[in-house]
């Protein structure tokens, strides 16, 4: 595994950041206390140029907390961006700008009943679609089940066990 840092050297009002290694889940911890660390210095600068060349794993967990980076520093007055990021990130880091842009609207803290109505709606279509998908879920798995058990030689044994390390084992070591 290719542990995560992040260098920062400042050169004026400037700040540069060079995250490297492995910015994936398995790494949230060490990604958030880099993360955390460095607040500082981006309150101090002016402009950030974070500086992609040394990541050698990305995924929506590494990307976001780079997000989070860059939006610090505009909050603070500064201006961020990004260079030298590999072909294969630039989708998820260009997707993961557009998350929550829109500023939340302004009330006067009084809703009409109908504001109260949709709101009530809205909880409660997301509620349906939250149950749909996990019985949708829950379906894949039984029709899966059932096609193992009439058909055990379509078990891969290696596979399954690869997935519950992943999953169970390395995310819990990843917790501790």
């Amino acid at each position: 595994m290719n542990v995560p840092s992040l260098i920062a050297k400042s050169n004026g009002d400037t700040l540069e950041l060079r995250p490297t290694g492995s910015w994936t889940v398995i790494n949230a911890s060490i990604l958030e206390q880099l993360s955390h660390h460095i607040s500082p210095q981006l309150a101090q600068a002016k402009d950030v140029t974070v500086n992609m060349s040394g990541v050698r794993e990305l995924d929506t967990l590494g990307a976001w907390i780079i997000e989070r980076i860059s939006r610090r520093s505009e909050r603070a007055g500064g201006h961020a961006r990004m260079e030298d990021a590999a072909e294969d990130y630039t989708g998820l880091i260009h997707e993961l700008r557009q998350v929550n842009l829109s500023a939340l609207p302004q009330t006067d803290g009084s809703k009409s009943i109908a504001d109260r109505l949709d709101l009530v709606g809205h909880a409660a279509l997301a509620a349906v679609l939250d149950v749909s998908a996990f019985l949708q879920m829950l379906g894949a798995i039984c029709l899966s089940a059932a096609r193992v058990v009439r058909h055990p030689g379509s078990l891969r044994f290696t596979s399954l066990v690869y997935q519950i390390y992943r999953v169970g084992w390395q995310l819990f070591q990843s917790w501790f």
